[in-house]
């Protein structure tokens, strides 16, 4: 009788602990922000003067202002940011009607995915140059790639 007393006493207790343990606070967890490390920023010489932003294989986003300009900041949503990408290949007539940039923020691993429409310019061959407005779905460190045939590309930007 005793070493049951002591056993179911020992139960007890072990299941006070763990209802005990069980009932306490979580401890938060904060994340440490990873750093951004953007493409830099470099200039896109063009027959009728220039363009700014980023390079990235054989594309060019055009992300930023000349440097005397205040500099050109990437918002989230409900932000629109109006983006030009250049091709350094032209995609031959007849160009599609669109392309597509794939974007990925580097630390949460979102997706979204950007339509541009072909712009038409005097400064760039036809198929070259594409745009849309981007709304980035939420603010971080963008990873955004464009993979068409002739011409592929990424660059990283950070985005407010």
């Amino acid at each position: 009788m005793k070493t049951m007393r002591s056993c179911l006493s020992s139960i007890s207790r072990a299941v006070v602990l763990a209802f005990g343990l069980l009932s306490c606070s979580p401890v938060p967890v904060t994340r440490t922000p990873v750093p951004c490390s953007p493409t830099p920023v470099t200039e896109l010489v063009l027959s009728d003067g220039s363009k700014w932003g980023q390079r990235g294989g054989d594309v060019f986003f055009q992300t930023a202002n000349a440097p005397q300009f205040p500099p050109l900041r990437l918002r989230a949503s409900p932000t629109l940011n109006k983006v030009l990408v250049i091709l350094a290949n032209p995609l031959p007539p007849p160009a599609p009607n669109d392309i597509q940039v794939r974007g990925r923020e580097l630390s949460t691993g979102r997706t979204a995915t950007f339509t541009l429409i072909q712009t038409l310019t005097t400064d760039v061959p036809y198929g070259a140059q594409w745009g849309t407005n981007f709304s980035f779905p939420q603010p971080g460190c963008w990873e955004l790639t464009v993979d068409v045939p002739g011409d592929r590309g990424t660059i990283v930007a950070e985005v407010d």
